[in-house]
């Protein structure tokens, strides 16, 4: 059988181009791996059903980049495709802290969309190979890796909801496309900086794997690629159990860690990844002693809260929850007029205040923080009115029954207000003086008396 036949063979049974017609767009530098796979796709259009567009990239790092654009120009046209070019620009778009390797990766995966989008379509074929594939396992496994990277490349991965990267070559050698480039007679460009061994990768390529197969097995690349194969298996499990138990864990867009800690540690970690990466976490660039720091630290249990910034996530956990860590508004001094009602904006819960006969001794000694919470008290002096403000550093006051005064922020503590709402929570003052903090008892000289008295709730 020929390899064109296999190939058809192999994009059927995987379901590469499921639809009726398929647009696919093929990235091609004019290397050998792309402009194989360009010819290859272009061989077998009808059969599979595909109406193809190639994409180059001028990355701006050689000067011989801009010759080789217009080349691989000439052959989609000799082909009778079109051909989009990106001037990516590598140098001028790098970014602080990223290497020349991670600029030219984000740059050209915001070229794939842009070209998806110009022609309709869903696919975005590049031209990895089962090489690649090992060598990018041997690179993982070196930095530092878990399940999901040990898995390498897949056959298909999304860019985003509508298009993907499909990757039909991952079974295929370096050496079937150099005999098969030669055989069609095609003569791919050489790019000279895959030479270079400044580059990790082509350490891996010409050092490590030819060491490998001469000294541990000739069929080391064939075995890196089954062990990624396996890998990818494995994590399609887990990600399933991870998304069908992990429900039980999240509340409100917040990861409960309590029922979290339960779970198996793949799946722990599995939906903290996922977590993360729903709160905008790059979790691409998050290293594993970071990922492993955090998450042995959510499964000890301590009483104070902990503030993570993670790939540009700011999280938190307090009182075993795991939230966003946004930045907290504080809010100006309100007035409270008795009888009146105002809106706490910072909690979105109502205070109020009304006049009552007699204290009621069960609603003032309720202390769950996210219901409602009153307190009964003497009226302030005519002239004078109740004002709200949050908590500032020194507050003090000496709630109902306790011999001296202490702390508000003691109290929260003891208390467990969760750390969150610590600085936005209401205090109520009558001049300079505090009288009640919800969820707490009223002070002890604004006690309520026989008679007369009044009603504070938070709602």
């Amino acid at each position: 059988m020929s390899f064109i036949s296999s190939f058809v063979q192999l994009a059927q049974h995987r379901s590469f181009f499921p639809r009726e017609v398929n647009r696919v767009v093929v990235a091609c530098s004019g290397g050998p791996d792309s402009l194989f796979l360009l010819y290859l796709l272009w061989a077998v259009r009808e059969e599979l059903r595909l109406e193809l567009s190639v994409l180059t990239c001028d990355h701006g790092l050689r000067p011989e980049s801009a010759k080789e654009v217009h080349e691989v120009r000439q052959r989609a046209w000799t082909l009778g495709l079109p051909c989009l070019v990106q001037e990516l620009d590598v140098p001028q778009q790098q970014q602080t802290g990223e290497s020349i390797e991670m600029a030219a990766r984000r740059l050209r995966r915001k070229a794939y969309l842009q070209a998806a989008s110009e022609v309709g379509a869903d696919r975005v074929a590049l031209g990895h190979h089962l090489d690649d594939q090992a060598e990018t396992i041997l690179l993982k496994l070196a930095r530092g890796t878990g399940p999901r990277g040990a898995g390498g490349m897949d056959w298909l991965s999304p860019l985003n909801e509508s298009v993907s990267i499909l990757r039909p070559l991952l079974s295929t050698r370096r050496s079937e496309i150099e005999s098969c480039l030669s055989t069609w007679g095609i003569r791919a460009i050489h790019d000279a900086s895959n030479q270079d061994d400044r580059y990790l990768r082509n350490r891996v390529r010409h050092e490590i794997l030819p060491l490998m197969k001469e000294r541990l097995n000739p069929a080391v690349i064939q075995h890196l690629a089954a062990f990624a194969d396996q890998q990818r298996k494995l994590d399609a499990w887990v990600s399933h159990e991870a998304q069908e138990r992990g429900k039980s864990c999240l509340v409100d867009g917040n990861l409960c860690v309590e029922s979290w800690r339960f779970l198996p540690e793949v799946l722990q970690e599995r939906i903290l990844m996922g977590w993360l990466q729903s709160k905008g976490a790059d979790v691409g660039v998050m290293g594993l002693p970071q990922f492993n720091e955090i998450l042995q630290d959510l499964n000890r249990q301590v009483p104070h809260a902990r503030r993570w910034e993670i790939a540009g996530a700011k999280i938190r956990v307090d009182q075993n929850i795991l939230s966003e860590d946004t930045a907290l508004k504080i809010p100006e001094e309100q007035t409270l007029t008795c009888p009146g009602r105002i809106w706490w904006e910072p909690l979105q819960r109502p205070l109020q205040i009304t006049s009552a006969l007699s204290v009621d001794v069960k609603a003032s000694q309720a202390r769950d923080f996210n219901r409602t919470l009153t307190a009964f008290m003497k009226p302030p002096p005519v002239g004078q009115s109740l004002h709200l403000r949050s908590p500032q550093p020194g507050d003090h006051y000496q709630p109902l029954g306790m011999k001296g005064r202490a702390k508000l922020s003691d109290l929260f503590i003891n208390q467990q207000l969760p750390a969150k709402v610590r600085p936005i929570w209401p205090v109520i003052l009558c001049g300079d003086e505090i009288v009640w903090v919800p969820g707490f008892r009223v002070a002890d000289q604004w006690r309520a008396g026989p008679a007369d008295c009044v009603k504070l709730e938070l709602g």
